[in-house]
């Protein structure tokens, strides 16, 4: 299973109807999130993720980077 995690607002919305409209995502779950929320998000979610639209927030990139490190250390697939 894929979890796309995109932004709430009109890009990210567009971003992720895009990806769901290709034959590898249909079935994808789509979870809004954002910059400083993504942290807290990721802690919560392990499936293979697709990240669009999201800015990585200055003060929460190390944390960021570790949990992405330990999800693709687990085997899941990231694609940001």
């Amino acid at each position: 299973m894929t979890t796309i995690l995109t932004h709430g607002d009109g890009d990210g919305v567009c971003s992720a109807s895009l990806i769901k409209m290709t034959k590898q995502y249909r079935s994808a779950e789509v979870y809004f999130t954002h910059p400083m929320g993504i942290v807290e998000d990721l802690k919560n979610i392990r499936d293979d993720i697709l990240v669009c639209d999201i800015a990585i927030d200055r003060h929460e990139y190390k944390e960021l980077y570790k949990i992405l490190d330990e999800m693709v250390e687990e085997g899941y697939i990231v694609t940001y």
